[in-house]
């Protein structure tokens, strides 16, 4: 298939790998012109309206939205804005600037005066989502409410009923409506019956004693969606237990109407699951029992670093490895984090000045009993979190960093909880920032209801981007009678990866892993598959946090006649369409290097902004990139080949597979500054495989 034997990889500069792409393919196809500048983007933001949404990011447990909602809109590439009743009536939405609204009223409560009104008026003119009690809405403005059922196709039905011994329920599609747990024990009977045939009823509900008494509290339309209590999920209590009852994804796709469009996913990366590895500053200088006298970072520089070859992004706090803001002299944990952070596969990543536990508070580790050293002070150090944001990078980049490669990644300690002036702090300094957030998913509780979005908007503009899975504190019984507990994150990394990806793979260690001896078989083992056995695209944390980032604030998706126009796809690279979608037009799509299927939903590797994606009727195969597992850049894409730059570290294997060649046919692979000759496979792919470190330029063309 033309793996080759590994070929060892030469630092070419950027003209060079031009040169070489420029020499492996042959000029791409003259495309049609089309007016960019006319292609209007299809509309990503929706206006969450509920009760006890705040601004500032704190309680979010009581935040029915950000805490159950938030995830899967995020993952259908929605923007979502959240705003609270007591902030007032928000202006009427326009909607070339917004996809829709969605409202959540809690059973029994008052809802403002100009609620109903405001939603019937939006009906007119974006998708609205209606959730919770519409009871309570019709009580104060049945007008309104009922001049909203009518746009919507429905008819408010007086009426309610409990009694499980009169009502039947009809689910429709139990896939759809039983998501994770059934809810074989609601008999409610309320709300609105269909007028227009063309809605779709998710659920119904008939009154054996009136059987023509049949109401639907579950519904999808052109106008939106409405999900009734209790029907949409069980939120649980305190100690979890919340279920979906509705499968939220078809739910809210039908209800916004995103059938068939691409949306940014910064979860995959050409054509794989996304994979970073990173280890915040806990134990850093700890003694390890792994290796008699030595510290849980040496530990960790040997067993993990050096021994697996894999790119890590490492924390350290600052205060764990000096005694003043400004040592005259490197301790031994400085020492061992200059070595550390001269590695090429190493990130550096600042993890505080002190270990703050809570960001708003102000409440710092040593002001709160633990077994472990804590600092609660440094020399010549005032504590404040801006000030361990920017005194924390600068300590990193004058005593630890190489020049070249400075820390310009922030990962938060503790509750991991900033606020929005820390997070403008860090936006100023150049940097981004990592951590809260942490999601788990495992037998413990096997519900997506406990697994949050990428990211939230901290008073109204600041953007905190989540870890993407949970550390090893999160298990319990890892630091006294289960050191190896952290190996249960596998079922959680799973559980996010299918069938849908919901989450990249985030393998988020501390240095307390290196401390005992089980718990580092734990995390080379994670590491091992994960990283190296499991079909992953492995780069680092700050390329997770960049995507993530990119999908929200850069990435736009347009209609054109014949297609889609994406812009702003440099950060997050991927498109995701979920379902059937029609053979790609490669002749006609330019700045897509390639796509694959996983699952129900096609992933396109885009690479040109703006990007043009084509849709044809006959499959044509062209050649194209399906999917690597490790980061390509300047990737070109011609009728006879592809040419890209692969960047790895040392040791690692890089691997790619093309396809959409003809079978069998006789292909020319350049590797850096060696060509040899291949052939495809029966089914049109070719596998190009080979080691070495840093940038290579790699091109795959058929012969001439």
């Amino acid at each position: 298939m033309g793996s080759g034997p590994p070929i060892s990889a030469l630092r070419l500069g950027r003209c060079a790998r031009l040169a070489v792409c420029a020499s492996v393919l042959a000029a791409p196809t003259a495309l049609a012109q089309i007016d960019t500048e006319a292609a209007h983007p299809e509309p990503r933001a929706v206006l969450a309206l509920s009760a006890h949404h705040r601004d500032d990011g704190r309680e979010l447990a009581s935040d029915f939205v950000e805490r159950f909602l938030a995830m899967p809109l995020e993952h259908l590439g929605l923007d979502l804005h959240c705003r609270s009743y007591p902030a007032g009536e928000p202006a009427d939405l326009d909607p070339d600037q917004w996809r829709g609204a969605l409202v959540l009223v809690d059973a029994g409560a008052t809802p403002p005066d100009w609620l109903a009104g405001w939603l019937a008026r939006q009906a007119r003119r974006v998708h609205v989502v209606l959730l919770g009690d519409l009871t309570s809405l019709r009580v104060a403005d049945p007008a309104s409410v009922d001049d909203l059922l009518r746009t919507a196709g429905l008819e408010w039905r007086d009426g309610f009923t409990d009694d499980p011994f009169r009502i039947e329920v009809g689910f429709g599609d139990p896939g759809r409506t039983c998501f994770e747990a059934p809810p074989v024990r609601l008999r409610s009977h309320q709300g609105p019956a269909l007028v227009d045939p063309r809605l779709d009823a998710w659920v119904s509900t008939r009154d054996r004693r009136r059987p023509d008494d049949v109401r639907h509290p579950v519904v999808t339309g052109r106008f939106g969606g409405l999900a009734l209590d209790p029907w949409l999920l069980d939120p649980g209590d305190a100690d979890g237990g919340a279920r979906w009852h509705v499968d939220p994804f078809r739910f809210f796709a039908a209800a916004f109407r995103l059938d068939g469009l691409p949306v940014p996913d910064p979860c995959v990366r050409h054509g794989r699951r996304r994979f970073f590895f990173r280890v915040d500053g806990d134990g850093f200088e700890s003694l390890s029992t792994v290796e008699h006298g030595q510290l849980a970072a040496e530990v960790m520089r040997d067993h993990v670093v050096d021994g697996l070859r894999v790119p890590v992004t490492l924390g350290v706090n600052v205060a764990s490895l000096a005694e003043t803001i400004d040592p005259s002299e490197p301790t031994r944990a400085m020492r061992v984090a200059r070595e550390l952070f001269a590695r090429s596969q190493v990130e550096a990543a600042s993890n505080g000045v002190l270990r703050t536990l809570d960001w708003r508070a102000g409440t710092v580790a040593g002001e709160r009993p633990r077994g472990d050293v804590w600092r609660a002070s440094l020399g010549g150090y005032h504590h404040d979190p801006r000030a361990e944001v920017r005194e924390s990078i600068r300590f990193v980049d004058r005593f630890l960093a190489p020049p070249d490669r400075p820390c310009r990644l922030v990962l938060w300690s503790g509750l991991a909880n900033p606020d929005a002036a820390t997070l403008a702090e860090v936006d100023r300094l150049g940097a981004i920032a990592l951590n809260g957030g942490d999601s788990r998913c495992d037998a413990a509780d096997p519900t997506l209801t406990a697994v949050p979005p990428h990211a939230r908007r901290i008073g109204g503009d600041a953007l905190q981007v989540f870890a993407a899975g949970p550390s090893e504190a999160y298990f319990a019984g890892f630091y006294d009678d289960l050191p190896g507990a952290f190996a249960h994150v596998d079922q959680t990394l799973r559980r996010t990866g299918a069938p849908r990806i919901l989450k990249p793979v985030d393998v988020h260690a501390r240095f307390e892993s290196a401390e005992r001896p089980a718990r580092l078989r734990a995390l080379v083992t994670l590491l091992e598959t994960w990283a190296l056995t499991e079909e992953t695209c492995v780069g680092r944390a700050s390329d997770w946090v960049r995507a993530v980032r990119g999908s929200l604030l850069d990435c736009t998706v347009a209609r054109v006649p014949d297609g889609f126009l994406l812009r702003g796809f440099d950060a997050c690279t991927t498109a995701r369409i979920e379902g059937p979608t029609p053979p790609i037009d490669w002749a006609r799509s330019t700045g897509i290097a390639g796509a694959r299927r996983l699952g129900d939903a096609l992933y396109v590797d885009v690479c040109g902004d703006p990007a043009r994606l084509v849709f044809d009727r006959v499959d044509r195969p062209a050649p194209h990139l399906e999917q690597a597992n490790c980061p390509c850049t300047e990737i070109v894409r011609s009728p006879t080949g592809v040419a890209w730059t692969s960047s790895a570290v040392e040791g690692f294997e890089r691997r790619a597979v093309l396809a959409g060649f003809a079978p069998g046919a006789a292909l020319s692979v350049r590797i850096g500054p060696v060509t040899r000759t291949a052939a495809a496979g029966a089914d049109g792919r070719c596998v190009v495989a080979c080691s070495g470190g840093g940038d290579l330029a790699i091109g795959v063309e058929v012969a001439r």
